[in-house]
């Protein structure tokens, strides 16, 4: 499959004459350079067209305008574009090392208690620095994974992978926050927000609208649709103006039909408990008094007195 590195994230090294990827992160995952580049293009094409740039700097002016968008276009050209197919294979080995992940990171219980893996700094290194995550050796070589030794890679650069991915299907739970324990109880990922603008110049080049690649067959299986929303051939604005006349009809008719009343449920009467008798301890060397119903409490405490004598005497 294509590599999520395109043109915009590659040099050609000096000493080897090959192409490189030089990018941690690939171009068109990078919003905040993208929406500076956008603002440039507006400002520059403002100047040129509101006649602020001087009569002999206005060919270099849009010498540079135009090199401006051409590198905007190769950011937009940049993002790959997979197949359906393709989509699934990387949707599912993203909910494997999503899971993988999960399984290394402690509860915000045991960072605030001082228990499990907080508890041992280097743990924690181990797993960002050495291979732990089992991945497809084929994802790892499209995102560009450094580290892999025996089909696995360190926890940091399967971060790498999952933020890269979320990116491309518009995801929200790229960060470790969003997976840990506790925070991930039946949460579905989200959608995130698009660059329109983008997405408008990514339809221009290739021909479509770019929307959120993220499929979840079980989401579109379970959606609601027109056909759905009727119950036997009635649909649910029919059901609910029928229900509305029943509510607004007297409780006492239905039809023309009397209805008897229901009558409320009694409650229970409430039993008066029987009064506690006198009781006094018979441990050697207690002389307390009191009543059957503080028993329990008092017999603990000497349960807890026996114990601490023999753990003194250990």
């Amino acid at each position: 499959m294509k590599s999520v590195f395109g043109k915009p994230d590659r040099r050609i090294d000096s000493k080897t004459g090959e192409e490189k990827i030089c990018s941690e992160y690939p171009a068109w995952m990078q919003d905040s350079s993208i929406r500076e580049l956008e603002a440039d293009m507006d400002t520059r094409e403002g100047d040129i067209n509101g006649g602020y740039v001087p009569h002999d700097e206005v060919f270099g002016a849009k010498q540079a305008l135009n090199d401006i968008k051409e590198r905007y276009d190769d950011i937009v050209r940049s993002k790959p574009r997979y197949s359906q197919s393709e989509e699934q294979i990387i949707t599912e080995e993203l909910d494997k090392v999503t899971n993988k992940v999960t399984d290394t990171l402690y509860s915000r219980y045991d960072q605030l208690k001082g228990k499990g893996s907080i508890a041992r700094p280097q743990r924690e290194a181990d797993l960002n620095d050495f291979p732990c995550i089992e991945i497809n050796p084929e994802i790892a070589k499209m995102f560009n994974l450094c580290g892999m030794s025996g089909g696995k890679v360190s926890r940091n650069q399967a971060d790498k992978f999952r933020k890269i991915a979320c990116a491309y299907f518009g995801r929200d739970d790229a960060s470790r926050e969003a997976i840990r324990p506790e925070n991930n109880t039946n949460r579905r990922p989200m959608v995130g927000y698009v660059n329109e603008r983008f997405a408008k110049r990514f339809e221009e080049i290739h021909g479509e609208r770019e929307i959120p690649n993220f499929r979840n067959s079980e989401t579109e299986a379970k959606s609601p649709s027109k056909d759905i929303l009727k119950d036997n051939g009635v649909s649910v604005k029919e059901r609910l103006a029928t229900a509305r006349e029943k509510f607004n009809q007297p409780e006492n008719q239905d039809n023309g039909k009397v209805v008897e009343k229901v009558k409320p449920v009694e409650k229970a009467k409430r039993v008066k408990r029987t009064p506690d008798i006198s009781w006094q301890c018979e441990e050697e060397g207690c002389t307390f008094k009191g009543i059957t119903r503080q028993k329990g409490a008092h017999m603990a405490r000497h349960g807890r007195e026996k114990k601490l004598a023999l753990a003194a005497k250990e």
